[in-house]
């Protein structure tokens, strides 16, 4: 009974366990600048998860003992799409030999994008500085979201998940129907003597 017990509390669900097949699945990047900046993506997280029900991969999320390193990996791998969150302190330890966590997550997107030159899985969101100094230069030029303006939080969270959702806001209109450039009597000339 005794191990039994001890099996039951001894496993740690994984977050890629139960991942909804009819949801995006999006991996948040970032640095721990601060706990300002944790509570700052971690409410980004909830609210994609609440208000737009995107099923995202946070680190904050995880149980103690889970293994950060396979999450890392893991989630890189997995999401459909990552979101790295932009500060200079993010540049600075992705651009540092042993820069930790960030660093990791900075070589395995790396390598993917090397590995699928067009794709547009990775999507830089500005919390802080601007775009060339809060990203590597792999990052800085891809389309992303400032969220650096809180007053505009909530519309550019609104924008960002129909993004996530394959829906996006700003996608250009439908092509209207081919055009007919046929040439009509009225604009011929009459040789009328």
């Amino acid at each position: 009974m005794e191990k039994a017990m001890e099996k039951k509390f001894s496993q740690i669900p994984s977050p890629f366990d139960n991942i909804p097949e009819d949801h995006p699945v999006v991996f948040i990047s970032y640095s721990w600048d601060n706990d300002e900046h944790k509570a700052w993506v971690k409410k980004l997280s909830n609210d994609l998860r609440k208000k737009y029900s995107v099923y995202t991969l946070l680190d904050q999320n995880n149980r103690g003992g889970y293994d950060l390193i396979t999450f890392m990996t893991k989630g890189v791998q997995r999401a459909d799409r990552v979101l790295l969150i932009g500060t200079p302190e993010y540049r600075r330890k992705s651009e540092l030999y042993n820069g930790g966590g960030v660093k990791y997550e900075d070589q395995l997107i790396t390598i993917e994008l090397y590995h699928k030159m067009g794709s547009s899985k990775f999507i830089p969101i500005l919390r802080e500085g601007k775009f060339d100094t809060s990203f590597t230069s792999i990052i800085e030029t891809r389309t992303g979201y400032s969220m650096v303006d809180d007053d505009e939080y909530e519309e550019t969270l609104h924008r960002l998940a129909a993004d996530l959702w394959n829906n996006p806001i700003n996608a250009a209109p439908a092509l209207g129907p081919k055009p007919s450039f046929a040439v009509t009597n009225s604009h011929e000339t009459s040789n009328v003597e």
